[in-house]
């Protein structure tokens, strides 16, 4: 089982490497900031997605038509607050913009 959630990690940060792989931006203290972020939301963060932060924190750029924009792990909720996400989609975080 844990080498199939592995796999599946190992396939989401890929697949976002393949198309961000010049936005790569290696962060040491990423596991410090996870931590902060869960304990301010009161919630854990998905494991694949920690994982793809760990290789990718903060990028932006093209996936086909639309222009997407993952916001760095130290700015989520400072985002999510100036968005009111709270506010208009209780219990939701918000971690990126489509334009």
């Amino acid at each position: 089982m844990e080498r199939d959630t592995r796999a599946r990690k190992n396939k989401m940060t890929n697949s976002f490497l393949k198309y961000f792989k010049h936005e790569i931006t290696p962060d040491s203290s990423i596991d410090i900031n996870i931590q902060v972020i869960e304990t301010d939301l009161g919630f854990t963060l998905p494991d694949d997605y920690k994982e793809m932060i760990k290789e990718l924190n903060g990028f932006e750029g093209f996936i086909n038509h639309a222009y997407i924009v993952f916001w760095p792990v130290s700015e989520l909720i400072e985002l999510n607050e100036e968005y009111g996400v709270g506010e208009f989609a209780p219990g939701i975080l918000y971690f990126n913009s489509i334009y």
